[in-house]
């Protein structure tokens, strides 16, 4: 998308381009996850020896997931995702008298919830500004995240991880402005120690460390939170 659309807005629309374009945004990507199957061919549902068993193998996922209508306690919708609305519980254990270890897929809040001021920021940015660095990123954020809006199987927490990177970038855009605007950079520093802070606070939640029952329900801070 951003390729194509530099070409556009650069009156580069030459079949040079755009045939370098295709082949090392298209072509070169799909030979590449097209050729995994063939050099590790023993899946579990088709043995992807050949080109048309690899085809198959599509067929099949996508058959899978199209027709997937279980529900799931800890499924969520694609636009709680950024405020981590429902985690996913992964693994619980009893150690002894309210003593257990658990694991449970979740985002730092204060990434997280920063994220969201970052992508509306990078918006103002966009059509206030007409900033292209933050039009980059907002194309790789709805990239990453939007399409699972069109999904109608359920979903989970996880599948926003990889829009992550790119909110952390965003967030790095607003604290460089602010930075350059009030010539102070202390809120940086508050930003910091306060994701470091919720990772300390949560890392018995994230790595299975046994600690108390009840210290593990103190931090059930929403009742969506299910530790």
């Amino acid at each position: 998308i951003i390729y194509f659309y530099n070409l556009i807005t650069k009156k580069k629309l030459k079949w040079k381009f755009i045939g370098y374009g295709t082949l090392f945004f298209i072509i070169f990507p799909l030979f590449m996850y097209l050729s995994i199957y063939l050099i590790f061919p023993n899946n579990r549902v088709v043995h992807t020896d050949t080109i048309p068993k690899v085809f198959l193998q599509q067929q099949k996922m996508y058959e899978y997931h199209s027709n997937l209508k279980e529900e799931h306690a800890f499924s969520s919708k694609w636009y709680t995702w950024p405020i981590c609305y429902k985690p996913v519980w992964y693994y619980s254990e009893i150690y002894g008298i309210n003593k257990r270890g658990t694991i449970t897929g979740i985002g730092n809040i204060v990434i997280w919830w920063f994220g969201v001021i970052s992508i509306f920021y990078l918006l103002y940015d966009i059509f206030k500004k007409k900033n292209k660095n933050s039009l980059y990123l907002i194309i790789i954020i709805m990239s990453l995240w939007l399409p699972y809006s069109l999904m109608p199987r359920i979903m989970f927490l996880y599948h926003y991880f990889p829009v992550t990177p790119f909110i952390v970038l965003a967030t790095i855009k607003v604290m460089a402005d602010l930075t350059t605007k009030y010539k102070t950079n202390w809120f940086i520093y508050l930003y910091i120690l306060s994701a470091f802070t919720f990772f300390i606070a949560y890392y018995p939640v994230i790595t299975g460390t046994t600690s108390s029952g009840d210290r593990i329900n103190e931090l059930e801070l929403f009742k969506s939170w299910y530790f």
